[in-house]
């Protein structure tokens, strides 16, 4: 089985990768196992709707547009609150406590967050869902209010991260003296202390500010130089962006904001430039990515010949590679860039050579955005049913796009077919998932009554655990997603 995010099919990964901080961090505290332990690691700023620092979080509703789901996500939330409270275990009892206020939180329910969150008896567990609550009332522009959460937390790891998470939030807001300020108040042994500067950095540079970016990353030890030389590149500034970007460590962090800088070029008309700077880049796998969106931006300017090289240069780098999942993610990604440039019988061609489902399910959903034709959706839908399981996200894009083709019927059967292949995903938390965002998906097309089954469904399984604190869990999370944007989450390349 493949984890929703990861495209691996570990089951180790997709167990660290789909489960939310605060469960997490509640289960390694109590070690249950050494997987556990994992996931206070990994857990953080990976799964977290609105702290989330690597993928892109789904817009909230605008608060002028009312969700007709609040209502039945707030009996939810109190369900899984009382759920939570009745837990004996007094570890468990704190990581589902700490679901439940993380999960108010994120949904802008910050008082009743912070209610729950005190009764947590567990100091680390407070203190851990505290960052949750800082961070999203951080998002929501909260920024006193989050400063007070965060230098009340107790665990000067946990307030370290959240005075982070609230530097970043600042910074974002282009509010770069207090954003520098609170930064200053980190911790230098947590590591917060650095990224949180490197975050201002970052912002100074989108914000066209590169001498005091600069001088922030000069700091810290340069560490924030790749923001810096991406932003430069947007702007125009392809020497300085150059400049900057050959001076970056880890060479990893080097060779993406090269990436970034001939892609930028690219789409600037400076195509031979680009691919001179693509080809400089020494790791195949960075190398090739830049290669095919380079190929991507030519496309895009008519440019078919030129295209179609780089293209095939990709294609045969990353069949080079040795390691199935690097491989498979390599072609995967050059398919998302071919669809995305309009080449969908090409990406086609190339996910049908695809080992790995979840990464050939990503690339399918690609083409589904584009306005495909109606044999090639059909292509698409034929490759996303062999999938099973991995191909759930694709199953619904599917639908998505044939209701906009003003096929409705079609969209309904494949909708379903979507519910039904949610059957094969073992782990629950990834099949609540996914069955929350198939419901997003038939409320956005006004099928609301399918929405509505759909979403009974995943209730139905979540309070089949026996487990009190598990059960919290998954009805809190019902409820958060019930809140979100309907639409279906997309993939970038990172």
């Amino acid at each position: 089985m493949t984890c929703p995010e990861s495209g691996s099919h570990n089951g180790r990964r997709r167990g660290i990768h789909c489960l939310p901080p605060a469960i997490a961090r509640s289960l390694a505290r109590q070690r249950t196992a050494v997987v556990c332990l994992c996931l206070a690691v990994s857990a953080v700023g990976i799964v977290v709707i609105g702290v989330n620092r690597d993928r892109p979080t789904p817009k909230r509703r605008n608060a002028t547009s009312p969700n007709p789901n609040a209502a039945l996500a707030s009996a939810i939330l109190s369900e899984a609150l009382q759920v939570a409270q009745s837990t004996e275990q007094p570890g468990r009892r704190s990581g589902a406590l700490a679901g439940v206020a993380a999960a108010m939180a994120r949904t802008g329910r910050f008082e009743q967050a912070l209610q729950v969150s005190r009764s947590i008896e567990d100091d680390v567990g407070r203190s851990s869902v505290s960052r949750d609550i800082a961070g999203a009332m951080a998002k929501a522009g909260l920024f006193e209010e989050a400063l007070k959460v965060a230098r009340k937390t107790k665990d000067e790891r946990w307030r370290s991260w959240a005075l982070q998470d609230i530097t970043k939030a600042m910074a974002e807001a282009n509010r770069f003296t207090e954003a520098l300020k609170v930064a200053s108040t980190i911790s230098r042994d947590t590591g917060g202390h650095i990224d949180a500067h490197r975050a201002v950095a970052e912002a100074l540079a989108k914000a066209g500010k590169y001498d005091e970016a600069m001088k922030v990353c000069r700091s810290i030890g340069c560490t924030g130089l790749k923001g810096i030389a991406i932003a430069m590149a947007k702007d125009g500034r392809f020497g300085e962006a150059l400049q900057v970007a050959r001076t970056i460590e880890p060479w990893n962090w080097a060779a993406d904001a090269l990436r970034y800088v001939a892609v930028a070029m690219a789409n600037a008309g400076n195509s031979d430039q680009a691919v001179q700077v693509a080809r400089s880049i020494e790791d195949s796998r960075w190398r090739l990515k830049a290669l095919a969106d380079i190929a991507g931006a030519l496309a895009q300017q008519d440019n078919l010949d030129e295209s179609q090289r780089l293209f095939a240069e990709a294609v045969e780098l990353a069949r080079s590679l040795t390691k199935t999942e690097e491989r498979c993610g390599a072609l995967g990604g050059i398919a998302r860039a071919m669809a995305k440039a309009g080449q969908l019988e090409q990406a086609l061609d190339l996910i049908r050579t695809i080992e790995d489902p979840g990464f050939a399910s990503r690339a399918l959903i690609a083409i589904s955005e584009q306005p495909a034709k109606p044999d090639q959706l059909a292509e698409v839908l034929e490759i996303a049913r062999r999938i099973g399981g991995p191909g759930v996200k694709s199953l619904t894009a599917i639908a998505e796009a044939m209701a906009k083709q003003g096929r409705p019927e079609e969209a309904n059967t494949v909708f379903g077919e979507a519910v039904q292949a949610t059957t094969g995903i073992e782990d629950m938390v990834w099949r609540l998932w996914e069955l929350m965002r198939i419901a997003r998906a038939m409320e956005k097309q006004g099928n609301s009554e399918q929405a509505r089954a759909v979403t009974n469904e995943a209730l139905r399984l979540a309070r089949s655990s026996e487990h009190l604190w598990e059960r919290s869990y998954r009805l809190a999370l019902i409820a958060e997603e019930l809140l979100r944007e309907a639409e279906v989450a997309t993939y970038e390349d990172p």
